[in-house]
């Protein structure tokens, strides 16, 4: 018989890299891949959202100097909520459409992702011809009563019609211009669309049941931690927490709403 083969293989003697997993060392790789991928999962989500928030913070910064453009083009007015162009006798033009130019935008009634934040649930086109718009302008529903100057807001959507002036804000550092917008507290999404008048924010964010909330319903959560981003009058941007917004809202006079302190 040849030197080279044998009549019966030795394994006995096969190397121990060929031996098997056993059940318990399976099951130790299999956690701790499970915990690396729930570690790499948190750091997806922790750089997804800190990339939402500076999209966002763009878009307000870009918003707010497009508005502070406008207005030094308007002797210091700012952009009403609703106003009809000289050209159209029957038909509005939202806030948004009307500082459009300002963004380099070739259409002012064109849409533009410049409007909505990216950790807004909402499709950006959520129906034909409804385009999400995650902000909205400071407004007052209504005058505050026995003094038609004593309103909160920049805009005043109802009668009668009125825009303040730059040269009126007392603290513009300090006075709050355009805003996210926010759900329902059921967490039902707002109808907040590019082609819509403007909401009264000030009016809405002076019960506490109307905090922000996110779309999955609960409370206390928020698109950006614990706060809303915020283009303020001087043209900066920052962030404020639901509490902080309200502070002093009525009968105070520091809150961050009011124009004329």
């Amino acid at each position: 018989m040849s030197p080279f083969f044998s009549a019966t293989p030795d394994h006995s003697r096969r190397s121990p890299k060929h031996r098997a997993f056993t059940l318990i060392e399976l099951l130790a790789v299999i956690a701790i891949i499970g915990i690396l991928a729930a570690i790499l999962f948190s750091v997806f989500g922790s750089i997804t959202k800190a990339k939402n928030n500076t999209v966002c913070l763009s878009n307000l910064r870009q918003i707010g100097t497009a508005t502070l453009l406008y207005c030094n083009d308007h002797s210091g007015a700012f952009p009403p909520a609703l106003s009809f162009p000289p050209a159209v006798t029957n038909a509005y033009s939202p806030w948004n459409r009307t500082i459009a130019p300002y963004l380099g935008l070739s259409n002012d009634t064109a849409p533009s992702p410049i409007f909505k934040c990216p950790a807004d649930p909402r499709d950006y086109e959520a129906s034909p011809g409804h385009y999400a718009r995650s902000y909205t302008f400071s407004a007052t529903n209504s005058f505050s009563a026995g003094n038609s100057n004593d309103w909160m807001g920049l805009i005043q959507v109802s009668s009668p019609y009125a825009t303040r002036k730059m040269n009126q804000i007392t603290v513009p550092g300090k006075t709050i211009m355009v805003t996210e917008w926010w759900t329902s507290t059921t967490g039902a999404i707002r109808d907040n669309w590019q082609d819509s008048y403007n909401y009264s924010t000030t009016n809405g964010w002076q019960s506490l049941a109307n905090f922000p909330i996110n779309a999955d319903g609960r409370p206390n959560t928020y698109y950006h931690n614990a706060s809303y981003n915020i283009a303020f009058v001087d043209g900066h941007v920052g962030a404020l927490t639901p509490a902080e917004i309200c502070a002093g809202y009525d009968p105070g006079r520091n809150t961050y709403w009011r124009a004329v302190r």
